[in-house]
């Protein structure tokens, strides 16, 4: 199914909250789905991620902060998708990026890379299998329709007269 980048960036942030990640890790996720120019593979990666949890990508984005901070020159990552959107984001203030096809490694290093990363633009396809798997972990910040929600204020209440 054809989806623009924005609804495949909200389904990121919706499925990472859904699946208990902190909030701005979410938002780093989501946000870093603009820089895929295939986001398949990133989708897939993630998917795997919200599966595990987050520490593989909460470990990635502290070396990325440390890269952006100064504190390091220079870090090794493994090759994954999702870590290389992360990293091409925040190329513009915080690494350059470059693969080591040798090592199957994403380099990163300082000073910031001379052509800033520019977000990819266009809608693209996403697989429906996976469009289901970050539904359903999406779904899981929804709270049920019932009697009691409405009359604690949630949706449109019990008289929708709009």
């Amino acid at each position: 199914m054809i989806r623009s980048r924005n609804e495949i960036g909200g389904m990121v942030h919706k499925a990472a909250r859904g699946a208990g990640w902190p909030l701005g890790l979410a938002e780093d996720v989501a946000a870093a789905m603009h820089f895929c120019a295939d986001p398949g593979p990133a989708l897939q990666a993630i998917a795997g991620h919200l599966a595990q949890g987050p520490g593989e990508v909460l470990g990635t984005i502290t070396t990325l902060d440390a890269l952006q901070a100064g504190l390091i020159g220079q870090a090794d990552l493994p090759k994954d998708p999702i870590l290389l959107a992360l990293a091409q984001m925040r190329s513009h203030s915080a690494a350059a990026v470059t693969l080591d096809h040798a090592h199957q490694m994403l380099r990163l290093h300082r000073p910031p890379a001379a052509e800033p990363a520019t977000p990819a633009t266009g809608a693209v396809e996403v697989e429906e299998d996976l469009w289901s798997v970050l539904a359903n972990f999406a779904a899981k910040t929804l709270v049920p329709a019932t009697e009691a929600s409405r009359i604690a204020g949630a949706g449109a209440g019990l008289s929708d007269n709009d």
